[in-house]
């Protein structure tokens, strides 16, 4: 099956849903022949599975696989054969995840021995915010300052399997994907040194997301995560005038949902991550 054909596949999908059928590094895996499987009936695509490999922070690494379905079809027992279709892209006897917004996948992850391990749930507010305007001392990151934000992230973020281990390639990667700029981080500072950091992205369809936020641990319980998503919303309206601003955060992070909803943020959909150990 032609890549074309397999992007306009998925592209159609997530305009039918009004929503991404895939993450960014699964759309990029659909140039790899040896990453994604196709279900079709004829010439007619049914459905994708797509699988990546990802190191984590402790050296080792995790499979994730996506599923793309035509929607008329998204009924647990084509979901059950989309996903033992995918899973042969796996090697045996390695973990699993995959990520699921449909009943249907849930029912068939279920049913292969798949439980959830966790919940992100997506936000959003009209831009710009109103009677929010930022507050303490922040400012955009400089062109030589992409090392303090590798530092900022992976203090932020130490342990987290896959956030914790950020290097400049990774920023080298954002860049050349035509979405990074150094002008759309933002560093909040105490006594002038840098402790928190919130990476802003702006996305083909015009919503400006917080890609990445975070604080040193050190530096946690003082307003300024509040600071850097206001002054991150500010900067997305303002510079690039975006109308809607987005983030995920985990559902069970109870303090940073209600910091997000208190400068106007709701739940606009769960995005849910299940796993499966090796064997």
């Amino acid at each position: 099956m032609k890549d074309d054909a397999i992007s306009a596949f998925v592209q159609r999908v997530s305009e039918a849903q009004g929503k991404p059928a895939l993450s960014e590094a699964k759309v990029r895996r659909l140039s790899d022949a040896s990453a994604h499987v196709v279900v079709a009936e004829g010439d007619s695509i049914q459905a994708v599975a797509v699988a990546a490999k990802h190191r984590q922070s402790d050296g080792t690494f995790l499979w994730e696989l996506e599923t793309v379905v035509e929607p008329s079809l998204q009924f647990a027992e084509f979901e059950l054969e989309v996903l033992r279709a995918g899973l042969w892209l796996v090697p045996r006897g390695t973990s699993t995840t995959v990520w699921s917004q449909r009943s249907s996948l849930d029912t068939a992850l279920a049913a292969l021995g798949f439980e959830e391990r966790r919940a992100l749930a997506h936000m959003a507010a009209d831009l710009p915010l109103t009677d929010t305007p930022p507050i303490g001392d922040f400012r955009t990151m400089g062109k030589d300052e992409r090392g303090v934000l590798v530092e900022l992230n992976n203090a932020a973020f130490a342990g987290h399997p896959e956030a914790g281990t950020m290097t400049i390639e990774d920023i080298d990667v954002w860049e050349r994907e035509g979405w990074f700029r150094d002008a759309g981080v933002i560093f909040v500072e105490h006594g002038g040194v840098p402790v928190g950091f919130c990476v802003t992205k702006v996305h083909p369809n015009g919503d400006g997301e917080i890609y990445r936020v975070g604080v040193v641990t050190d530096a946690r319980g003082r307003g300024y995560g509040t600071t850097l998503a206001v002054a991150a919303y500010d900067l997305l309206a303002s510079d690039n005038r975006t109308a809607r601003g987005t983030l995920w955060v985990d559902s069970k992070n109870e303090g940073a949902i209600a910091l997000y909803r208190s400068i106007g943020l709701e739940t606009t959909m769960v995005n849910r991550e299940f796993s499966k150990s090796g064997s």
